[in-house]
Protein backbone atom coordinates (compact mmCIF):
# COMPACT_ATOMS: atom_id res chain seq x y z
CA UNK A 1 0.00 0.00 0.00
CA UNK A 2 2.40 2.62 0.32
CA UNK A 3 2.81 2.79 -3.00
CA UNK A 4 -0.55 5.22 -3.30
CA UNK A 5 0.45 8.76 -3.42
CA UNK A 6 -2.55 9.35 -1.13
CA UNK A 7 -1.19 6.78 1.36
CA UNK A 8 1.84 8.68 1.78
CA UNK A 9 -0.30 12.28 2.35
CA UNK A 10 -2.40 10.63 5.15
CA UNK A 11 0.91 9.39 6.67
CA UNK A 12 2.52 12.56 6.72
CA UNK A 13 -0.84 14.38 7.57
CA UNK A 14 -0.65 11.88 11.06
CA UNK A 15 3.06 13.01 11.74
CA UNK A 16 2.31 16.46 11.86
CA UNK A 17 -0.44 15.83 14.24
CA UNK A 18 1.42 13.77 16.42
CA UNK A 19 2.39 16.44 19.08
CA UNK A 20 -1.35 17.45 18.98
CA UNK A 21 -2.56 13.97 19.89
CA UNK A 22 0.07 13.68 22.58
CA UNK A 23 -1.52 16.91 23.91
CA UNK A 24 -3.98 15.69 26.79
CA UNK A 25 -5.99 18.49 26.69
CA UNK A 26 -7.32 17.26 22.98
CA UNK A 27 -9.02 14.37 22.70
CA UNK A 28 -7.65 11.79 20.43
CA UNK A 29 -11.26 11.83 18.70
CA UNK A 30 -10.79 15.38 18.15
CA UNK A 31 -7.30 15.05 15.96
CA UNK A 32 -8.82 11.62 14.46
CA UNK A 33 -11.15 13.70 12.37
CA UNK A 34 -9.41 16.62 11.84
CA UNK A 35 -7.27 14.15 9.83
CA UNK A 36 -10.49 12.35 8.48
CA UNK A 37 -11.44 15.47 7.46
CA UNK A 38 -8.50 17.15 6.01
CA UNK A 39 -8.18 13.74 3.82
CA UNK A 40 -11.84 14.16 2.44
CA UNK A 41 -12.10 17.83 1.82
CA UNK A 42 -9.36 17.44 -0.70
CA UNK A 43 -10.02 17.88 -4.29
CA UNK A 44 -10.52 15.74 -5.66
CA UNK A 45 -11.43 14.15 -2.12
CA UNK A 46 -9.63 11.48 -0.51
CA UNK A 47 -10.85 8.19 0.45
CA UNK A 48 -10.05 5.61 3.22
CA UNK A 49 -10.53 2.15 1.37
CA UNK A 50 -10.57 -1.71 2.26
CA UNK A 51 -10.23 -4.39 0.02
CA UNK A 52 -12.59 -6.83 0.13
CA UNK A 53 -11.21 -10.20 0.48
CA UNK A 54 -11.26 -12.54 -2.44
CA UNK A 55 -12.28 -10.47 -5.06
CA UNK A 56 -9.48 -7.80 -5.58
CA UNK A 57 -11.98 -5.06 -4.91
CA UNK A 58 -12.10 -1.94 -2.90
CA UNK A 59 -14.80 -0.44 -0.70
CA UNK A 60 -14.99 2.95 0.72
CA UNK A 61 -14.76 3.11 5.01
CA UNK A 62 -17.72 4.93 6.43
CA UNK A 63 -16.26 7.93 8.61
CA UNK A 64 -16.58 5.58 12.12
CA UNK A 65 -14.13 3.37 10.40
CA UNK A 66 -11.92 5.77 8.76
CA UNK A 67 -11.23 7.85 12.32
CA UNK A 68 -10.24 4.30 13.81
CA UNK A 69 -7.94 4.10 11.43
CA UNK A 70 -6.23 8.16 11.38
CA UNK A 71 -6.54 7.21 15.85
CA UNK A 72 -4.85 4.06 14.90
CA UNK A 73 -2.12 5.42 12.71
CA UNK A 74 -1.43 8.16 15.29
CA UNK A 75 -1.08 5.98 17.98
CA UNK A 76 1.44 4.10 16.06
CA UNK A 77 3.09 7.12 14.80
CA UNK A 78 3.19 8.27 18.38
CA UNK A 79 5.09 5.16 19.77
CA UNK A 80 7.47 5.48 16.63
CA UNK A 81 8.66 8.71 17.50
CA UNK A 82 8.52 8.12 21.52
CA UNK A 83 10.73 4.67 20.49
CA UNK A 84 12.98 6.94 18.57
CA UNK A 85 13.27 8.90 21.06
Amino acid sequence: MRRYPGNGRFRQLVYSHVQEYRDPRVPPEHTAEKIVASIRGLDPPGRFLKEIPGTGRWAELGDNAAREKARKALRDASRRRKDAS
